[in-house]
């Protein structure tokens, strides 16, 4: 039975994982292009808008945080 690897450090491959660099290029362009797309979609919001999505996404982790620490979000 394998034990679970609770740090990557543990891995015996660690420091040198095995990978497809062909598949990461195609997913390092997809994040470039969505990051492009997501700083468009910044740059046409209001000052406004962006502190609403601020302190709604600063609560949403907040609740988060508590749900896994097991507070009551309730």
């Amino acid at each position: 039975m394998d034990t679970i690897k609770k740090w990557v450090w543990q891995d015996e491959k660690y420091p040198s994982f095995p990978f497809d660099s062909v598949k990461l290029s195609n997913a390092l362009s997809q994040v470039s292009r969505n990051t492009g797309k997501l700083e468009g979609t910044i740059d046409a919001l209001s000052d406004k808008s962006i502190t609403s999505i601020k302190i709604e996404t600063s609560i949403n982790e907040i609740l988060a945080s508590s749900a896994i620490e097991g507070g009551d979000t309730q």
